[in-house]
C-alpha cells in the first residue's frame, strides 16, 4: 500500500492539472520561455481571429515590446538568438500578417497548429469521460 494519497478529490481541477500537462509539451519543443504572458497571448488570439496586436496588448496590459517579444514566441521565428547567433524557432501557433488598411499594424491569426491546440484543451476541459482525463494525448 502506497503512502501517497493520489486519489482524485476534484475532477474538474484535475482537468486544469491536464492543460497544464498540455502547456508543459508544448513549451518543450523547442526550449522555449512558454511563459503565463505569452500563454494569454495565446488564449487572446484563439478567442479574437484575426485581432489587432495593440487590441491584444492594451487588454493584457502589456507594452508594444513585450507583445513583440510575446508574439515572436508564439510565431514561428522567436526574437532570442542561439548561443551561435541564429534566431530560435518559435512555438508556430500564431502568424502576424500586416494589417492592409493599416500598415503599421498586424492582425493576428491561429496557425493550424494553434487551432489544433485549442482543440486539445477544449476535448480536455469538457471531456465527459473521467477516464479520458489521464490518457496519454492523441498524436
Amino acid at each position: 500500500m502506497s503512502d501517497f494519497n493520489d486519489a482524485i478529490t476534484d475532477h474538474v481541477v484535475l482537468r486544469f492539472l491536464e492543460a497544464d500537462k498540455l502547456l508543459r509539451e508544448i513549451d518543450g519543443v523547442g526550449g522555449t520561455d512558454f511563459n503565463s504572458e505569452a500563454i494569454g497571448c495565446f488564449f487572446y488570439v484563439a478567442s479574437h481571429e484575426g485581432c489587432h496586436k495593440q487590441a491584444m496588448e492594451r487588454f493584457m496590459g502589456m507594452s508594444s515590446a513585450s507583445g513583440s517579444r510575446n508574439t515572436d514566441l508564439l510565431s514561428k521565428k522567436h526574437w532570442l538568438k542561439k548561443p551561435n547567433g541564429k534566431p530560435r524557432s518559435g512555438l508556430g501557433l500564431v502568424i502576424k500578417k500586416e494589417d492592409l488598411s493599416n500598415r503599421r499594424r498586424q492582425r493576428l491569426y491561429l496557425t493550424d497548429k494553434g487551432k489544433e491546440i485549442v482543440v486539445r484543451f477544449k476535448n480536455i476541459i469538457y471531456s465527459q469521460d473521467k477516464d479520458q482525463l489521464s490518457a496519454p494525448p492523441s498524436r
